[in-house]
């Protein structure tokens, strides 16, 4: 055969460009073999590469190239110089970077840049942020620049570009750029004053400063922290003055354009503001002009007035009217510049008051009258004219009327009485009138006698005129004048015994009566009523009576002792005890009853103290229904009650001396009596002594055996109560039951009784040591369980189960599920067997099986067993892959596990959880195999017969799945064929397509077409076989994006345009071309419209806008449209004139195209577009005069209007109507007229000034007033209005000043009625007025130069006046001047002495007035006194005076440092207070005090409590002694002690004393422990502290807060001592006589108690004895077990057994001496467990035994050991079998296997079994032929 082969070497595959920069290009393509090197060609060059080494691809680069340009390479594979084809591919280099990159200018928006073209192919591309810019090549050569719009200002941006060549980008070059900050917003004048304006901004943000500039200054501000406002004052400026300030805001040393703002500093006060003058409804107020550019403002209540700035210089008089009479007002004038305001100088100023109203006379006495009025106002005091006299008196406080009593007048005297108001010293003109004095009262008025029903009056007669009337109660009796001279007596009868009576006497005359004089007067108190003994003790009788009434003391009277005691608050009766006494003793007492020191003759009776309570009385002895009681006898003639329950027995008195004896039978069993014994004497008891005592407990009832097991019996019964406990006894067994808590039985487990015996159980009750007589029952233990129960053997519905028979005897129950089967006791020994059928298959069954005898069971032994498992239902195949197939059957139940078998292999599968199917995935097998699989469920070891299946398993996935291409509509695939038999099935969205088979070997290509345009879409392949798909291969691909919708321009301005067009989706993303510029923008987020502004263009400009929509860099085929930008405003657009009704615009044109829009009010004027250049102007007309108009001017262009430029202007106002004047005073004139409306202000000409007024606020006329015009001169005024600078035609009126004041006004002398004053004469032709009150005096011009000289007499005493002087030309007065003079004050009245202690002596007057103070004179001191408040007396306080002394007081009035005369009195001090006042000693029941006596003349008064106690003047010196008795035990008492002279007191002493305590009771001992004994005792109150004695100690026990007993505990005692304590009560340090008690400690715990071995049922315990005569009790659980003392030294130990196996216990061990038992120690132990049942071998294999044994609990694990093996098993979960397999084993061997249980580390005795392993099979492999018939 002849062959022909080609010998060139295969052609390079996959020969690509891999990289390039601007020198290099990196070339790559797969290599052919080891043998085959390359040749690369490329321009002129050609270049060798040698064979690589290794499989892979080959990468070369080529380098020194020319940035940008295009390359073509070609590549050779040589073999033996042998080159193939070649393949050609063409590449470019990165063209260079552009040079000189830089930024040229900026603005707020935009950033132009700019650099040199490379040339005139390479284009470039401008990247910042998140944008990317286009930028075509440019035509010719030079600099390419491009300014980025849109910006944002004031920020930082970093540029990158790069050049671009065949869409190769160069490395790029950086700059960074700023855009100008944007201006700052909301520039504005805050605040300012005279020098300072404060300027404020917002913040651009916290890099952008700022510059501020003014005049020439150019100040630098920092950028501020944080948001908000920035605030800059300007200080050092000129008051007044108008400043602009322009702001720009910095952003790297590049300012905004800046803004400006006009402001101006506010103007300085005006100087000298002052109120000139006043009356009731004006006050006139005048300062200083600052200059004719200022006007003013003058503000007061919630007025506010504009006065304009005056004419020429001088002053400004102003005259505020309609003001409200006797009002302070505040008045603040601010000059005004630019309506900025100064910061205002503020006076007050008032009008004169009204008159008050309702002048009346409310009242009067002999020496004064009651004058009352309505107030006018809080500010507003009064002036009181009568006869000479003139009285101030002040404002009052609060609404209503005035009083004031006019005093020191003449009795029975008509006075005329005239009132003035006065505000701020200016008086009203004053109302009058008249009102008159009483008569004088009665001297000498007195009670001269009294008895009980009667009472003498006595008085002196006035004259024969006056008669009198007498007023007591609600009585009132008319007394005729007496004639003659002398006395007069009247007797009042009738009255009620021990009664205080008030005698109130007037004189009359002409049914006036005078003030009265009142004295009091007693009648004798009746005797008390009701006067008995209500109770006594041993040592005090109470005494009880009815009380007189409040006011009626008593006293009372008993052996030589008399007490006080004070009349008693409220109604009822009076008890008082009377202590101290003797016990059973007859005593006397007479009572009296006393009214103001007068007694009663008394009343009296007889009374016995009780007899003294019995000694030792205390229980001898008690059974179950009786005590008996024991005491000492008192007398023969004291008998006994003895009280308990409800129960009170009589005993008579015993014959002799000695002991009484008394049995209390028929009580209740069990129960604490309490007992209560009087002693008793003529039927009175003693206090009582009582005992507590307990009767024997009863029997408990229903005891009753309430159930058993093999080792114990549960016993119960009823309780009795909570307080009886119970001894059980049985065997030689005794156990303590403590009572229970509540009510119900009492249950108790016996245990550690031998299994199936009888027991006698004896049971006793016990209260309080005492045992009742008992109560006896019997009963029996359970039998044994049976031994070795086991199972057998089982199938799928039955199990076999064996045991141990018992004996003959003992029958069976079985227990297992719901059944229970009985099984009668078998005949024999041996075993028994049982066979449970009817079983559920697969099922694991616990049974437990009873030995039964005479009806009790045993407690019953289980075990588990288990039927076979059924086979498993529904067995299928359910899916696969091509190397598993996944196995599903339905599982039996949670216990059945299975065995899955195919080809030599078998696999275990766990039970699994749940309910429903199971699943198993078989791996590792090869693709497009059939397999046939056996499942076998298993339970317990046990397997079914087994279900088999067959399946396959899925072909392989086809290689090679990619994209090949795409359009809008379609996506083209291709992949490896798998072979011809191989179809595939391709997915993607909702479609699946089927492919068929190829023929031949190679690709599968498909294309996909229906698509949607712009969509990724996944492709999932899969290759199939006999209709089975492999797992699948999949690849995403897109198709290109639609045009973007609905692209449209929706709005412009003069440099921008807004488009808008839908978005596609979230994923395509836009180019945006114009003119030369490619703008990339981001695909949207959400849904809706895009929107895109171009900035920077040029304004009335047509642009052509094309979109194109791009995914993955493929763009759509683009929309266009054309838009335009809007024209420019329209330049200098101003008001050139106006009239009343027009107002005249003008503007510059833009071009010949452009018309305009003039917008003012509601109107809009279309005007045409002008012919020719220059400017247009327009007049609008039909306007309203004094009116600001708004014009909006627009430029149009093919009806795009330009954002419009505005200005305001103004048409001229009318004249003012009705220009008057109003007022005028010496130099200003005060005009008014009609507003024209809140905008007009005025401008006011005179000679040759004009002032400017501005705009009142609110409706209503204006008021001027002109000053500072010369005194009594005519002028002429003329009135414009004014609207923004323009003036009306103006108004004339001419008006005249008035006079000067008269200057140098004074005070030049004055006495108690007259003042002198002199003032400077103005010329001959000026007369005056002179005011004062409302007194008003006409005095003649005088002749000549020089002073005039007026004194004012007949005026009041102590009086300021104010007086006004006018100077009065041709009847028109001057606006007044005033001064204040006063005249000297007279004597104050009633001067008298109210009081006086040892050092100090009180003394009261009235008062004059509230203006007049004092000086008091005495020895040689004077004291100034200030005068008081309000009306009244004064009262004052001489103190430092010696005790005892008599002084004589000389009182002045003093008004502004004038004296009157003065008054005199004399007054005493009183007695001193005895000294050394002290508690000598004092008992439970009384105090003894002592104090020195003063002199033989004092006595003395003691008072404590209510008590008050008389005690005379000691005889001789030294000093006084007296004891208080009759108080109460641990009181604190307090005693003041006054010495008394002439029945006056001194100031008092006081001391605290205290009495003794009383014992504390109930003193026991409730509880004690080895180092410690609890005390208890009742409190005595929360004031008495204790002290406790024992031993050498004694302890402070402080008083315990609330009520209730005190518990103390002792400590660091000795364990089992017997202690002494004796404890004391203690208030404030004294002790009572103290109580004692005994008490012992608990013995001390035993040493080293321990459990010293175990095993299933008993644990040995261990400890060390305490002494011989020591015991114990042992607990665990329920049981208590008294073990007696040991004898000699050593260790106790104690088995305790019939415990159960493998349980722990808590033992407590008590020592315990006399039935105290210790604290108590314990400790855990634990008994051996069981051994484990049934350990069985179940199988085994060559190398492995599995063992299997029933498990205890879950607490209990195991030990396994074999050979010279340990192996520990943790104990299981849950209940049943424990299985364990025993590996590593050697085959055909026996093994001995021993397990243990274990529980806390203790093991059982262990059970063992033998078991052996498989012998090892041998396999041979022979690999010849075995001859025929040979054996293998």
């Amino acid at each position: 055969m002849l062959c022909f082969y080609d010998s060139a070497p295969p052609k390079t595959p996959n020969f690509r460009s891999i990289g390039q920069d601007e020198t290099s290009i990196t070339l790559q393509w797969n290599e052919v073999n080891d043998n085959i090197s390359f040749i690369l060609q490329y321009d002129d060059t050609e270049i060798s590469i040698t064979a690589p080494d290794g499989d892979g691809g080959v990468t070369h680069t080529v380098s020194s190239l020319t940035a940008g340009t295009k390359h073509t390479f070609t590549l050779f594979s040589v073999f033996e110089d042998v080159r193939s084809s070649g393949v050609s591919l063409t590449a470019v280099t990165a063209p260079p970077n552009p040079d000189n990159f830089r930024s040229t200018k900026q603005d707020e928006t935009n950033i132009a840049l700019q650099w040199n073209e490379v040339n005139d192919n390479i284009s470039f591309i401008l990247q910042y942020d998140d944008t990317e810019i286009n930028i075509t090549a440019p035509d010719g050569d030079g600099g390419v620049t491009h300014t980025v719009s849109s910006l944002t200002a004031g920020t930082k941006y970093t540029f990158t570009l790069f050049s671009v060549f065949e869409d190769v980008r160069s490395s790029g070059v950086s700059i960074t750029a700023v855009t100008a900050p944007p201006n700052p917003d909301n520039f504005r004048s805050l605040k300012q004053n005279e020098t300072n304006i404060a300027l404020q901004w917002n913040e651009v943000n916290d890099n952008i400063s700022f510059i501020l500039q003014y005049d020439d200054t150019e100040i630098s501000i920092t950028a501020p922290d944080g948001d908000g406002g920035v605030t800059h004052t300007v200080s050092s400026l000129t008051a007044g003055t108008k400043y602009t300030f322009t702001l720009f805001s910095v952003f790297e040393d590049v300012r905004s354009s800046g803004v400006s703002i006009t402001a101006v500093t506010a103007p300085p006060n005006p100087d000298d503001f002052r109120s000139l003058k006043q009356n009731e409804t004006n006050i006139a107020l005048q300062w200083n002009e600052v200059n004719n550019n200022i006007s003013f403002i003058l503000q007061y209540d919630d007025t506010e007035i504009n006065i304009t700035a005056p004419d020429g210089d001088g002053g400004v008089t102003h005259t505020v009217s309609s003001l409200t009479a006797g009002t302070k007002y505040t008045f603040t004038l601010f000059s005004v510049f630019e309506d900025v305001r100064s910061s205002g100088v503020s006076i007050t100023a008032v009008t004169a008051p009204p008159n008050p109203d309702n002048f009346r006379s409310t009242g009067q006495n002999e020496t004064s009258i009651t004058l009352q009025w309505n107030e006018v106002n809080d500010n507003v005091s009064f002036i009181l004219q009568y006869d000479d006299t003139e009285i101030n008196i002040t404002a009052p406080d609060g609404d209503g009327g005035v009083t004031h009593t006019v005093s020191s007048l003449t009795a029975g005297t008509k006075y005329t009485f005239t009132l003035f108001s006065v505000f701020e010293d200016v008086r009203s003109s004053g109302v009058s009138i008249t009102a008159v004095t009483a008569p004088p009262n009665p001297d000498n008025f007195r009670s001269t006698k009294q008895d009980e029903t009667n009472i003498a009056l006595q008085w002196n007669e006035v004259n024969n005129s006056i008669s009198f009337i007498l007023q007591y109660d609600d009585t009132e009796i008319n007394i005729t004048a007496p004639d003659g001279d002398g006395g007069v007596t009247h007797t009042v009868s009738s009255l009620t015994a021990g009664t205080k009576y008030t005698f109130t006497l007037f004189s009359v005359i002409e049914d006036v009566r005078s003030s009265g004089v009142s004295l009091t007067a007693v009648t004798a108190p009746p005797n008390p009523d009701n006067f008995r003994s209500t109770g006594q003790n041993e040592t005090s009788i109470t005494l009880q009576w009815n009380e007189v009434n409040d006011n009626v003391s008593f006293i009372l009277q008993y052996d030589d002792t008399e007490i006080n005691i004070t009349a008693p608050d409220g109604d009822g009766g009076v008890t008082h005890t009377v202590s101290s006494l003797t016990a059973g003793t007859k005593y006397t007492f007479t009572l009296f009853s006393v009214f103001e020191d007068v007694r009663s003759s008394g009343v009296s009776l007889t009374a016995v103290t009780a007899p003294p309570n019995p000694d030792s009385f205390t229980s001898t002895g008690q059974n179950e229904t009786s005590i008996t009681l024991q005491w000492n006898d008192v007398n023969d003639n004291v008998s006994f009650i003895l009280q308990y329950d409800d129960t009170e027995i009589n005993i008579t008195a015993p014959d002799g001396d000695g002991g009484v004896t008394h049995t209390v039978s028929s009580l209740t069993a069990g129960t604490k009596y309490t007992f209560t014994l009087f002693s008793v004497i003529e039927d009175v008891r003693s206090s009582g002594v009582s005992i507590t005592a307990v009767t024997a407990p009863p029997n408990p009832d229903d005891f009753t055996s309430t159930g058993q097991n093999e080792t114990s019996i549960t016993l119960q019964w009823n309780e009795v109560n909570n307080n009886i406990s119970f001894i059980l006894q049985y065997d030689d067994t005794e156990i303590n039951i403590t009572a229970p808590d509540g009510d119900g039985g009492v249950t108790h487990t016996v245990s550690s009784l031998t299994a199936g015996t009888k027991y006698t159980f004896t049971l006793f009750s016990v209260f309080e040591d005492v045992r009742s007589s008992g109560v006896s029952i019997t009963a029996v233990t359970a039998p044994p369980n049976p031994d070795n129960f086991r199972s057998t053997k089982q199938d799928e519905t039955s199990i076999t189960l064996q045991w141990n028979e018992v004996n003959d005897n003992i029958s069976f129950i079985l227990q297992y599920d719901d059944t229970e089967i009985n099984i009668t006791a078998p005949d024999g020994d041996g075993g028994v067997t049982h066979t449970v059928s009817s079983l559920t298959a697969g099922t694991k069954y616990t049974f437990t099986l009873f030995s039964v005898f005479e009806d009790v069971r045993s407690s019953g032994v289980s075990i588990t067993a288990v039927t076979a498992p059924p086979k498993t239902p529904n067995f299928r195949s359910t899916g696969q892959d091509q190397t598993s197939i996944t196995l599903q059957w339905n599982e039996v139940n949670d216990n059945i596990s299975f065995i899955l078998q195919y080809d030599d292999t078998e696999i275990n599968i766990t039970a699994p959880d749940g309910d429903g199917g199971v699943t198993h995935t078989v791996s590792s097998l090869t693709a497009g195999t059939k397999y046939t699989f056996t499942l076998f469920s298993v339970f317990e070891d046990v397997r079914s017969s087994g279900v088999s299946i067959t399946a396959v398993t899925a072909p392989p996935n086809p290689d090679d799945f990619t994209s090949t291409g795409q359009n809008e509509t379609s996506i083209t695939l291709q992949w490896n064929e798998v072979n011809n038999n191989i179809s595939f099935i391709l997915q993607y969205d909702d479609t699946e397509i089927n492919i068929t088979a190829p023929d031949g070997d190679g690709g599968v290509t498909h294309t996909v077409s229906s698509l949607t345009a712009g969509t990724k879409y996944t492709f999932t392949l899969f290759s199939v076989f006999e209709d089975v798909r492999s797992s699948g291969v999949s690849i995403t691909a897109v198709t290109a994006p639609p045009n973007p919708d609905s692209f449209t321009s929706t709005g412009q301005d003069q440099t921008s345009i807004t488009l808008q067009w839908n978005d596609v989706n979230d994923n395509v993303s836009f180019i945006l071309q114009y003119d030369d510029t490619e703008i990339n923008i981001t695909a949207p987020d959400g849904d809706g419209g895009v929107t895109h502004t171009v900035s920077s263009l040029t304004a009335g400009t047509k642009y052509t806008f094309t979109l194109f929509s791009v995914i993955e860099d493929v763009r759509s085929s683009g929309v266009s449209i054309t838009a335009v930008t809007a024209p420019p405003n329209p330049d200098d657009f101003t008001s050139t004139g106006q009239n009343e009704t027009s107002i005249t615009l003008q503007w510059n044109e833009v071009n010949n195209n452009i018309s305009f829009i003039l917008q003012y009010d509601d109107t809009e004027i279309n005007i045409t577009a002008p012919d020719g250049d220059g400017g247009v102007t327009h007049t609008v007309s039909s306007l309203t005069a004094g009116t600001k108009y708004t014009f909006t001017l627009f430029s149009v262009f093919e009806d795009v209007r330009s954002s419009g430029v505005s200005i305001t202007a103004v048409t001229a106002p009318p004249n003012p109507d009705d220009f008057r004047s109003t007022g005028q005073n010496e130099t200003s004139i005060t005009l008014q007229w009609n507003e024209v409306n809140d905008n007009v202000s005025f401008i006011l000409q005179y000679d040759d000034t004009e002032i400017n007024i501005t705009a009142p606020d609110g409706d209503g006329g204006v008021t001027h007033t002109v000053s500072s015009l010369t005194a009594g001169t005519k002028h002429t005024f003329t009135l414009f209005s004014v609207f923004e600078d323009v003036r009306s035609s103006g108004v004339s009126i001419t008006a005249v000043t008035a006079p000067p004041k008269t200057p140098n006004f004074r005070s030049i002398g004055q006495d108690e009625t007259s003042i002198t004053l002199q003032w400077n004469e103005v010329n001959d032709s000026i007369s005056f007025i002179l005011q004062y009150d409302d007194t008003e005096i006409n005095i003649t011009a005088p002749d000549g130069d020089g002073g005039v000289t007026h004194t004012v007499s007949s005026l009041t005493a102590g009086t300021k006046y104010t007086f006004t002087l006018f100077s009065v030309f041709e009847d028109v007065r001057s606006s007044g001047v005033s001064i204040t003079a006063v005249t000297a004050p007279p004597n104050p009245d009633n001067f008298a002495s109210t009081g006086q202690d040892e050092t100090s002596i009180t003394l009261q007057w009235n008062e004059v007035n509230d203006n007049i103070s004092f000086i008091l004179q005495y020895d040689d001191t004077e004291i100034k006194i200030t005068a008081p408040d309000g009306d009244g007396g004064v009262t004052h306080t001489v103190s430092s005076l010696t005790a005892g002394t008599k002084y004589t007081f000389t009182l002045f009035s003093v008004f502004e440092d004038v004296r009157s005369s003065g008054v005199s009195i004399t007054a005493v001090t009183a007695p001193p207070n005895p000294d050394d006042f002290t508690s000598t000693g004092q008992n439970e029941t009384s105090i003894t005090l002592q104090w020195n006596e003063v002199n033989d003349n004092i006595s003395f008064i003691l008072q404590y409590d209510d008590t008050e106690i008389n005690i005379t003047a000691p005889d001789g010196d030294g000093g006084v002694t007296h004891t208080v008795s009759s108080l109460t035990a641990g009181t604190k008492y307090t005693f003041t002690l006054f010495s008394v002279f002439e029945d006056v007191r001194s100031s008092g002493v006081s001391i605290t004393a205290v009495t003794a305590p009383p014992n504390p009771d109930s003193f026991t001992s409730t509880g004690q422990d080895e180092t410690s004994i609890t005390l208890q005792w009742n409190e005595v109150h929360d004031n008495v502290s204790f002290i406790l004695q024992y031993d050498d100690t004694e302890i402070n026990i402080t008083a315990p807060d609330g009520d209730g007993g005190v518990t103390h505990t002792v400590l660091s005692l000795t364990a089992g001592t017997k202690y002494t304590f004796t404890l004391f009560s203690v208030f404030e340090d004294v002790r009572s006589s103290g109580v004692s008690i005994t008490a012992v400690t608990a013995p001390p715990n035993p040493d080293s108690f321990r459990s010293t071995k175990q095993d299933e049922t008993s644990i040995t315990l261990q400890w060390n004895e305490v002494n011989n005569n020591v015991g114990f009790i042992l607990q665990y659980d329920d049981t208590e077990i008294n073990i007696t003392a040991p004898n000699g030294d050593g260790g106790v130990t104690h088995t305790v057994s019939s415990l159960t196996a493998g349980t722990k216990y808590t033992f407590t061990l008590f020592s315990v001496f006399e039935d105290v038992r210790s604290s108590g120690v314990s400790l855990t132990a634990v008994t051996a467990p069981p051994n484990p049942d049934n350990f069985t071998s179940t199988g085994q294999n060559e190398t492995s035994i599995t063992l299997q044994w029933n498990e205890v609990n879950d607490n209990i694990s195991f030990i396994l050991q074999y050979d010279d093996m340990e192996i520990k098993i943790t104990a299981p979960d849950g209940d049943g079998g424990v299985t364990h397999t025993v590996s590593s084993l050697t085959a055909g061997t026996k093994y001995t296997f021993t397990l243990f249980s274990v529980f806390e580390d203790v093991r059982s005795s262990g059970v063992s079994i033998t078991a052996v392993t498989t012998p090892q099979t041998i396999w041979i492999i022979i690999t010849g032929v075995l001859p025929e018939g040979s054996l293998c």
